[in-house]
């Protein structure tokens, strides 16, 4: 299938790379627009960008055959605030480790040598 990578390499590129990155950039000017005199406007985009999120969401379970309840909403509003910050951050420390030419690692374990089988 030669032409897979068309779908591929796009996929990757939206859900990868530049929603991940721009998430939490969309969190941050919805706070500060609730201090500004346009405070409504910044509401309804938030809630509209929320909304599309909600549908991702409900199409991704429902192609799972899940059920996308009341709780499975306020997880996802909770991700918002929580997961996607930390998500930005290590991406960005990802990227930046990537333009330097580093390789990104897991770290060294100590062997203990005290498992008992």
């Amino acid at each position: 299938m030669p032409n897979m990578g068309w779908v591929l390499l796009p996929n990757l590129l939206i859900f990868g790379f530049i929603i991940p990155v721009f998430a939490p950039i969309v969190d941050i000017l919805f706070i500060f627009g609730l201090f500004s005199k346009h405070a409504d406007v910044y509401i309804y985009s938030y809630v509209a960008f929320f909304a599309v999120d909600w549908l991702i969401s409900t199409v991704a379970y429902r192609y799972d055959h899940q059920k996308f309840g009341l709780f499975q909403v306020v997880m996802l509003f909770i991700q918002r605030f929580v997961y996607r910050q930390l998500l930005f951050y290590v991406l960005i420390k990802a990227y930046l480790k990537a333009i330097k030419g580093e390789l990104a690692n897991w770290g060294v374990l100590k062997r203990m040598g005290n498992v008992k089988g």
